[in-house]
C-alpha cells in the first residue's frame, strides 16, 4: 500500500524533468491549474482514496480475524 502511494506521488521528478504541458502528469497538471478549479484535485485524489480505503478495510478485517483465533 505504501509503495503504491509513493509511486503515485512522483511529483518532484515530473516537475523538474517535464517542461511541455502536453506531457505533464496529473499531479503536476493539478498544481498548475489549482487556482482555476478545486474540483480537479478532488477527481484526481478520488481513485487513490478509494483504493486506500478498500485496502485499509481488508487490512483491519484480517487483523480482527487473526486476533479472534
Amino acid at each position: 500500500m505504501l509503495a503504491w502511494i509513493l509511486s503515485y506521488n512522483e511529483f518532484l521528478f515530473a516537475v523538474m524533468l517535464i517542461d511541455t504541458p502536453a506531457k505533464r502528469t496529473l499531479p503536476v497538471g493539478i498544481t498548475y491549474t489549482f487556482a482555476d478549479s478545486g474540483v480537479i484535485s478532488v477527481v484526481a485524489s478520488a481513485p487513490m482514496l478509494l483504493i486506500f480505503g478498500l485496502l485499509w478495510f481488508f487490512f483491519l478485517r484480517g487483523g480482527v480475524r487473526q486476533y479472534g483465533k
